[in-house]
């Protein structure tokens, strides 16, 4: 987080500025402060960032006070900026009606409902935060750490302060949770498949059924496969044969009838076994796919098993429409 360098008349704003420069930024900065200044003494009152729960808390606070002195366009504007990113800490900020309104990482979740949101788990975090008082409240979750993009367990302050809910955290990120997404497979499947539901309220229909047909949107054995409202595919990166055609009627290697099971997915999400070509080594595999349903639509990811079990070669030959 750097100290924002902007002219004001008011004195209490100009105060609040200084307080919001984080603990990094005081000493020796090169902005000739004299010693005994604004920003050291404020610097001064920060904990120290090896206390990861009293900083989440000054973190939140200071940008609390920087929307009592600024305002709330002004603190929307601060608080949606990369450049308020401090490491593994930020502030965002949800509405009343539990909008999130400000995330400097995630524009795309801007506008999207937080209060609806699950984490990779299931765990329906949103509606704690927006359960937060002004005497705030801890929530945690898992979210994608700014660092690395991979999911981690996420510790949030969030306070409530004249109908908003401001919120920071820090992360739970060892060598163990850069690889969370790969060795807990489960989880990371379901994490693929919420991503492309935020992707889906962020971008719109259109844009997330041409990305969910690319190439780019395979992720070694993971890719979404989409299913409209009449069941029909409309997007599938690894099969694009498949498209267009009635999910109904899908089976397997084995030629079991599968597609109804996946058709039957609602909002909690569902999961579907079935024999399938791993995308990687074109085997047939056992593949473990979580189906979830919104807004109408199925949106579907899966991971592979090389079972013992492997359908026998003199088995039915693949079915063009099996997903």
């Amino acid at each position: 987080m750097r100290i924002l360098r902007q002219t004001v008349r008011v004195a209490a704003l100009v105060a609040v500025v200084t307080l919001a420069a984080p603990a990094s930024a005081a000493g020796g900065d090169g902005d000739g402060d004299e010693g005994g200044s604004a920003t050291e003494e404020a610097s001064a009152q920060a904990p120290p960032r090896s206390d990861a729960a009293a900083y989440t808390q000054y973190v939140v606070q200071q940008a609390v006070d920087y929307y009592d002195a600024a305002g709330r366009a002004a603190a929307i504007a601060r608080q949606s900026d990369p450049v308020t990113v401090d490491g593994q800490w930020y502030v965002f900020i949800v509405n009343g009606d539990g909008i999130l309104i400000a995330h400097p990482t995630r524009p795309d979740l801007i506008g999207t409902s937080t209060a609806e949101r699950r984490d990779v788990y299931g765990n329906a975090y949103g509606r704690e935060i927006v359960a937060a008082d002004e005497g705030g409240r801890w929530v945690d979750y898992f979210f994608n750490h700014p660092d690395t993009g991979q999911p981690a367990q996420k510790h949030a302050w969030v306070v409530r302060h004249d109908g908003l809910f401001f919120a920071s955290g820090w992360y739970d990120l060892d060598e163990s949770d850069e690889a969370l997404a790969r060795s807990d497979v489960a989880t990371y499947t379901q994490y693929v498949v919420q991503q492309a539901i935020d992707r889906y309220e962020a971008e719109g229909r259109e844009a997330s059924v041409a990305y969910h047909n690319s190439p780019e949107s395979v992720d070694g054995q993971w890719y979404v496969f989409m299913i409209d409202e009449a069941g029909i595919s409309i997007a599938h990166p690894t099969r694009p044969d498949i498209v267009g055609t009635d999910r109904a009627a899908a089976t397997d290697l084995n030629g079991r009838l599968y597609g109804p099971d996946l058709l039957a997915a609602t909002e909690d999400g569902r999961w579907v076994d079935y024999y399938f070509t791993h995308p990687e080594t074109g085997e047939p595999e056992r593949k473990h796919t979580w189906v979830v349903r919104h807004d109408g639509l199925l949106f579907a990811s899966g991971w592979y098993r090389l079972a013992e079990d492997t359908p026998p070669e003199t088995g039915p030959a693949p079915d063009a429409a099996a997903g």
